[in-house]
């Protein structure tokens, strides 16, 4: 009898401490998750997280549906992670618009980052619509933003960083180590875009679009921001880790009101095998015969890689709106010493419409007058 009951003990036991293993591992990996900030509504505050918050150093944040506004100025210096979970319903949204100083030390602020393989997270969304985001001051380690950037194995990670505001803001600066910048979906099957718009300026080391596989979109709207970079790479060079080269790449420009902002590289402009170029001419978009926009500026040199989008090769026409547009590649650089840029001249306008309403209007006055003579 004593021992059968050693014996339930120690199955007992046993079970007991696989039960403290596995729950030991399940809770190594659970999200910690936003509550919907029931206190402030602050990332930093440990009531507005399940786990007792705030969120740093690489670990994964379960964000389902929320809408959060970042106020801390200062976020240390580890890697934070937006991660949107398809799981837990509707993607993540991070609204950072405050009017100070956002400071990140050394690491990744990433928007969607798969951390595992085994988990699939996709559908994060940053709005980035006020104050700066900088590398820590004296800080000598990378810094990253991140958007749609995971493991080579992974699948079906996406992203979007939202960047536009009003007049000086937001800013995005580094001085700092080579590697430091932007990327976006640079592995995998991930699908990212970065969203240039508003008042934005942009100082970093570098910017690279979809460089070993990816669906990548660097997209710039309107002509009042300022973007200025140590190195650009708009997709896969080839030859390059596990080789694998961009699915797709796409630098895409909108023209409005305000004209096209122009994105300037220290070092020549490496263009992949599988880049793409997308214009759009958006609200009050106006132009007259012969002016040029220039979009890339390549300082140092021409451009290298295949030296051209997809389908647009040198004096390859593009039409919108009535507007035909010249690419070329050979335009003048800023740089005296050497370099060219990605130009648009405007060599065709829609016709003059008005001119005809003008005329039928006159023609309508004239039969007015008739008439009231006659009678």
């Amino acid at each position: 009898m004593k021992t059968q009951s050693l014996n339930i003990f120690k199955k007992i036991c046993l079970a007991a401490g696989l039960f403290c293993i596995v729950s030991s591992a399940l809770l190594a990996n659970t999200a910690n998750t936003w509550t919907g900030g029931a206190s402030d509504g602050n990332w930093v505050t440990a009531g507005n997280w399940t786990a007792g918050g705030p969120i740093y150093d690489n670990d994964y944040v379960a964000l389902p549906g929320a809408v959060i506004t970042y106020t801390s100025a200062n976020n240390g210096a580890n890697d934070l992670w937006i991660n949107g979970d398809t799981t837990a319903g509707a993607a993540p949204i991070l609204n950072i618009n405050t009017t100070g100083t956002f400071t990140c030390g050394g690491g990744v602020f990433a928007v969607s980052s798969n951390l595992s393989p085994a988990v699939n997270n996709s559908g994060g969304v940053v709005n980035f619509t006020g104050g700066t985001l900088q590398r820590a001051s004296g800080n000598a380690s990378n810094l990253e933003i991140d958007v749609a950037e995971n493991t080579y194995s992974s699948t079906n990670v996406s992203g979007t960083f939202n960047m536009g505001g009003t007049s000086g803001n937001p800013a995005i600066y580094w001085g700092g180590p080579s590697s430091s910048g932007i990327q976006v979906a640079n592995s995998g099957t991930a699908t990212g875009v970065f969203n240039v718009g508003g008042y934005s300026q942009i100082t970093t080391a570098m910017i690279k679009v979809g460089e070993y596989g990816g669906n990548g979109t660097f997209s710039v709207t309107g002509g009042n921001a300022s973007i200025h970079t140590t190195d650009m790479q708009l997709g896969g060079q080839g030859g390059q880790a596990n080789g694998m080269v961009s699915t797709s790449c796409t630098f895409s420009a909108t023209l409005d009101a305000t004209g096209g902002s122009t994105i300037y590289s220290t070092n020549a402009v490496q263009i992949g095998q599988v880049s793409h170029f997308s214009l759009t001419l958006g609200t009050g978009f106006f132009a007259t015969l012969n002016q040029v926009f220039t979009l890339i500026d390549s300082e140092a040199g021409p451009f290298t890689g295949t030296g051209h989008f997809i389908g647009l090769t040198e004096g390859s026409t593009i039409s919108q709106n009535g507007y035909v547009f010249t690419a070329s590649y050979l335009g003048t650089s800023t740089n005296t010493f050497g370099g060219e840029a990605f130009i648009l001249t405007v060599t065709s306008v829609p016709e003059p419409q008005t001119w005809a309403m003008m005329a039928a209007g006159i023609g309508m006055l004239m039969g007015g007058r008739r008439m009231r003579r006659n009678g």
